[in-house]
């Protein structure tokens, strides 16, 4: 019977698990179509989805959330390790929300580019996670820029101002 790791976003391997295994985590949601996986004997990496035993359902998966503690308590098979890789079925909103804030407060131009990034995210949220993921990152470093920017463009200002003021060249 064959066996796989699966490659998590961040490129950890998980595993190896059986097909019978692999199939709980589909239906959990925590291994999607597009997920790599590598076959433990061949070392051949394919996504999931050209598994031909694995069942998707067509409807996105559930969002699945291990409760607090249970981490490294999942299964007795060498994969207690595993973590969904980020970006399936995860919200994006917190991501997008932020980019419009630096957008708005801090400088407009980074943040113009946190809210494409965070929008592309949104929209792979579901169809491509690590896509997602990999937009989430970048649209969170724009986000990063434009508040640094914003916050070094507020101090010059302000020792500017200060400096006027105590130099009586203030009118």
């Amino acid at each position: 019977m064959n066996r796989y790791f699966v490659i998590g976003a961040d490129g950890t391997l998980y595993g190896p698990v059986d097909l019978a295994q692999l199939q709980g985590w589909v239906d959990q949601g925590r291994v999607m179509p597009q997920t790599m996986l590598k076959e433990e004997l061949s070392g051949n990496q394919l996504p999931a989805q050209q598994v031909l035993d694995l069942r998707f359902n067509s409807q996105p998966p559930p969002s699945y959330a291990m409760p607090p503690g249970q981490a490294r308590q999942m299964d007795q098979q060498g994969s207690a390790n595993y973590q969904r890789p980020m970006g399936g079925g995860q919200d994006m909103t917190p991501v997008l929300v932020k980019a419009i804030i630096s957008t708005l407060c801090c400088c407009l131009p980074a943040g113009i580019v946190a809210i494409v990034f965070a929008s592309q995210a949104m929209s792979n949220a579901h169809r491509d996670p690590m896509a997602a993921e990999k937009q989430r990152q970048t649209s969170n470093t724009w986000a990063n820029v434009s508040i640094v920017i914003g916050l070094i463009i507020t101090i010059y200002y302000a020792v500017t101002f200060a400096e006027r003021i105590t130099s009586g060249k203030f009118n």
